[in-house]
């Protein structure tokens, strides 16, 4: 595919990602791969090429429609993705006028209409380094990242907003940091061990390592540095017997394993089975014998006769509640502005639900680990607090203690409590509390 052809393509799938966004219909990454999947002419680099455009205008959505929201006309519906295109062309410094060419495969040349409108974009002055937080977070959500950030606000939206790195977990069960290091080395890829992990590599983006060796066999996992933290901070020890409550597909019950050195018993649960599903090839690529799956059902009392016998007996609950998502931004960044604040109350009732239905697994001395990839204080702190108030029987452990020299420096209004974030912490927006239950 030529850039025009690669801008194109961009455009028509924008045209589906902001139909899908207006109608909260599918997700960008799904229309994505529905796209080239009916167009197989498209080569890796291609496809390649086409996703980082998308996701570059779509991190860029909310300066983009406001920019569009003052022009003097009202763009229409077949306007606005090519104009957003151009957007995205000037603010790379790439001329215009190369893309929209109207060749075969390229963009049909800018209309009189289009050109008025992008010269009044133009003089509004408006520049990529312009900060403006409604750009870049919904607006009912910033008093709660004021609340985090302070004086970091502007620092912190912006790395929510760039691209995050590729981290890659060292499966200690198959391998060990030198010999994955050495065989990234021989690929001439650059890597670096990650900070406060025990397992952490990190990869530049885009590094694609699907058809890698020390993939395939289950050596190596894609997990960001902030989960690989957060299960550092769980205190695992072989043979403990661990519940990972949603546990997904199952990426903190692996690491869990291997902390374990697959003694002991790991249950990951969750309600959705086709996660649970998709967990089982990865569990058997790392060896991790202990993880048994069991699938739960959507209503907490059917969910609480499931784990009947299982009350009171975990030595760890791994409680990694379904959230916003705000710390994940870097890598989903259209999930922002699918966000209502009706959904964040719903949230918070699911997990405080959790957070009792967690509480009843815990044996005396064991520890529930709340996590959250969240960074609004309503899902965190705020439920620590409420719970706590009404479970004496449970006090927080600082997160300090799991490290064994320094300790990445907190950005939780809880000092005991751990929460990662992109700028202060070149991660994905992590929460973590631990908490132990009284022996009696």
């Amino acid at each position: 595919m030529t850039p025009a052809a690669r801008l194109q393509a961009s455009i028509e799938l924008l045209d589906s990602i902001l139909s899908s966004l207006r109608e909260q219909g599918s997700s960008a990454d799904v229309l994505i791969q529905q796209y080239f999947r009916s167009r197989r002419y498209a080569g890796s680099k291609d496809r390649a090429a086409v996703r980082e455009i998308v996701y570059d205008v779509i991190r860029k959505l909310g300066r983009y429609n406001r920019q569009l929201s003052t022009l003097s006309v009202t763009p229409k519906q077949d306007e606005e993705s090519r104009l957003m295109a151009a957007m995205y062309l000037n603010d790379a410094g790439h001329p215009v006028e190369q893309f929209f060419v109207g060749d075969k495969f390229a963009p049909a040349p800018l209309s009189n209409r289009e050109q008025d409108m992008l010269r009044e974009v133009a003089k509004a002055g408006d520049t990529p380094e312009s900060f403006i937080s409604e750009d870049y977070v919904p607006g009912w959500m910033l008093p709660a990242l004021q609340q985090r950030f302070e004086a970091n606000l502007q620092q912190e939206v912006m790395a929510l907003n760039g691209r995050a790195p590729l981290d890659l977990r060292i499966n200690g069960l198959k391998s060990c940091v030198s010999n994955s290091q050495q065989y990234i080395e021989n690929k001439e890829i650059n890597s670096s061990f990650v900070t406060y992990t025990d397992f952490g590599l990190r990869l530049p983006a885009g590094t694609s390592i699907k058809g890698w060796g020390l993939y395939q066999d289950g050596s190596l996992e894609i997990q960001d540095a902030a989960a690989q933290i957060a299960v550092k901070c769980c205190g695992l020890q072989s043979g403990q017997n661990v519940i990972d409550l949603c546990a997904g597909a199952g990426g903190k019950s692996l690491a869990a394993a291997s902390y374990m050195s697959n003694k002991g018993k790991i249950t990951a649960c969750d309600i959705n089975a086709a996660r649970l599903d998709a967990a089982k090839p990865r569990i058997k690529r790392a060896g991790a014998s202990i993880i048994r799956l069991k699938t739960l059902s959507e209503y907490a009392t059917h969910r609480q006769n499931t784990l009947r016998e299982q009350q009171g007996t975990a030595d760890r609950v791994i409680l990694d509640v379904p959230c916003t998502g705000t710390g994940v931004w870097r890598r989903n960044p259209e999930s922002k502005w699918r966000l209502a604040a009706p959904q964040l109350k719903g949230y918070q009732k699911l997990q405080y639900q959790l957070l009792r239905e967690g509480a009843g697994l815990v044996k005396e001395g064991g520890r529930l680990i709340y996590m959250t990839c969240s960074l609004l204080p309503q899902e965190n702190e705020d439920q620590i607090k409420a719970f706590l108030q009404d479970n004496p029987g449970f006090k927080l452990v600082p997160y300090s203690y799991s490290f064994g020299g320094s300790s990445p420096k907190t950005a939780s209004l809880i000092p005991e409590c751990l929460q990662l974030t992109p700028f202060q912490h070149n991660t994905d927006g992590f929460f973590v509390a631990i908490m132990q239950k009284d022996t009696l």
